[in-house]
């Protein structure tokens, strides 16, 4: 049996890399009213959209892969996609 998602059954969208590309990303999504739970590696990055409504801060990205319903990437290197997926430190 495959389920489908759809975009209306989107409620939180997990966000991993929030620096110079992932930042606007995730205030688009904001305001498109998607729920967000972000993670970054610089703790500022996250902190600073944090004060947005509806956009939370994970504490690490196995937080965002256990409760988002989708999540996005925006990170450098196609090794660093790597690693936070596999949780590689």
């Amino acid at each position: 049996m495959t389920q489908e998602l759809t975009l209306n059954a989107i409620k939180t969208v997990g966000f991993i890399g929030t620096g110079n590309m992932g930042s606007p990303m995730v205030r688009q999504l904001q305001a498109a009213g998607y729920s967000l739970l972000i993670y970054d590696a610089d703790r500022e990055k996250c902190a600073a959209l944090a004060t947005e409504p509806n956009i939370d801060v994970a504490d690490d990205p196995g937080q965002i892969g256990s409760q988002a319903d989708v999540v996005i990437t925006m990170l450098p290197t196609s090794k660093i996609v790597g690693d936070v997926i596999l949780g590689v430190n």
